[in-house]
């Protein structure tokens, strides 16, 4: 495996960034204590529901409108469902942040793989894929660990505090990505 490329390192920050999830070891104590937790299993219900219904079609939007935009839109809807969650005061404003949780998820999902793949095949590089996907997601566990450890202690002095924390780190995924170039690939007919 080649050392990293400065367009390597944008995606492995990227990636750093997208994953910070403070709000993950206060989620289900912020959703029950402001909604309830009958209400907090059905909000679970509507993001994956929605992860589900929107696979395809924002898998279309990687494929069609290329990779570098949907890994653009994935942290940006990331963090106006993280906006919509730390300004929420019921279920609705929840429903909303799902939504935007669900189309972040989905957007990302394989848009970057796609993309490292398709850079390392324009670079002659497409042999180190599997190592190039297995550092990252080694990054990503590290960023997730990173992410709960703060986010915690964000909680402990508001249970908001974590989600606008992530806004913020996905708005600095978003300005990464923009950065990134978009590769050559074949797009699906």
């Amino acid at each position: 495996m080649s050392a990293a490329s400065p367009v390597l390192r944008r995606l492995m920050a990227w990636h750093t960034a997208r994953y910070l999830l403070f709000w993950l070891p206060v989620f289900q104590l912020y959703l029950s204590g402001t909604v309830g937790l009958a209400d907090a299993l059905v909000l679970e219900g509507i993001y994956f529901a929605s992860v589900f219904a929107l696979e395809v079609p924002t898998g279309w939007i990687a494929d069609r409108l290329g990779r570098r935009h949907a890994m653009i839109a994935s942290p940006i809807a990331w963090g106006l469902g993280a906006v919509a969650f730390a300004s929420a005061d019921g279920f609705w404003g929840l429903a909303l942040g799902q939504l935007g949780f669900a189309f972040g998820m989905s957007t990302g999902s394989g848009a970057d793989t796609a993309w490292l793949y398709d850079h390392l095949r324009d670079t002659g590089e497409a042999a180190d894929h599997e190592a190039w996907e297995a550092r990252i997601a080694s990054r990503r566990l590290v960023a997730m660990a990173v992410g709960a450890l703060l986010g915690a202690a964000l909680g402990t002095f508001d249970l908001r505090l974590p989600y606008l924390a992530f806004a913020t780190a996905c708005a600095v995924a978003a300005g990464l990505a923009w950065t990134l170039p978009e590769p050559s690939h074949d797009a699906v007919a």
